[in-house]
């Protein structure tokens, strides 16, 4: 199982649930699992269009 099959099922079951915090010294930015998934998403789709795939790099 790698992060981004995590947090695709993650997205599933548990939308609204923290999966992400990021923190700096003055505030900080939450990000659901929801959020997260349509990230990991975009960034596949981004990837698919320049012909990036597993089996052959990009």
């Amino acid at each position: 199982m790698n992060l981004a099959e995590h947090v695709l099922t993650a997205a599933q079951t548990a939308p609204d649930k923290p999966a992400l915090s990021v923190v700096g010294l003055s505030d900080a930015d939450h990000w659901s699992f929801s959020r997260l998934s349509q990230a990991v998403r975009g960034t596949a789709t981004g990837l698919q269009r320049r012909v990036c795939v597993p089996t052959t790099g990009c």
